[in-house]
């Protein structure tokens, strides 16, 4: 009889083996993170060991479960909070503005979201001027394949279509298009 792994073990069991490659990506995003940081699709709090230093780490996702985990792991930590918020959805920005945010981390999440045009617009739209939107997404499109269907994607990634996402949104980029930080202009 084959073991079947619970979505929460699977998680816990990326969370625990994908260390190097997660602190990889924060480094490349720790010079655009303020103090009061949201972590969109946070899932278990990957990034989180790094960010308790912060005033605020903001960990948002739609799957309760996965909530429910790294709230019970960093529960003595007065700095870490979590909120179920749909990006998709108009409260998102009115929440975030509420936890004054300064900065977004948005890792290998956009691609999942249906409508990625009005989640970009709802990050954008939730930061203070010159607050800081740091995007990961899967690029080149012609790899979009069974695992990314299996793994909830509707796209990939190019310069072109990561810009048409922005679209009216006032933001500059402030990194390289692999490791995208944009930040919103003063005023917007």
């Amino acid at each position: 009889m084959v073991a079947v792994e619970s979505h929460l073990d699977f998680y816990r069991r990326w969370h625990r083996l994908s260390k190097p490659y997660i602190h990889r990506q924060f480094q490349q995003f720790a010079p655009y993170l303020g103090q009061r940081v949201a972590d969109v699709g946070c899932g278990l709090g990957n990034f989180t060991p790094w960010l308790l230093d912060r005033e605020l780490y903001l960990g948002v996702d739609l799957d309760e479960e996965l909530l429910r985990e790294l709230e019970s792991t960093y529960h003595q930590s007065p700095t870490v909070k979590v909120a179920r918020l749909d990006l998709a959805a108009p409260a998102f920005a009115r929440t975030l503005s509420l936890h004054r945010i300064d900065s977004l981390l948005c890792v290998n999440v956009l691609e999942h979201i249906e409508n990625d045009r009005v989640a970009v617009e709802n990050m954008v739209a939730a930061l203070p001027p010159g607050g800081h939107l740091c995007l990961l997404v899967p690029a080149f499109p012609y790899l979009l394949g069974t695992l990314d269907q299996l793994d909830g994607h509707f796209r990939r990634y190019t310069k072109k279509t990561l810009g048409a996402c922005r679209r009216g949104c006032r933001w500059r980029r402030c990194a390289p298009i692999t490791s995208t930080s944009l930040e919103r202009r003063a005023g917007s």
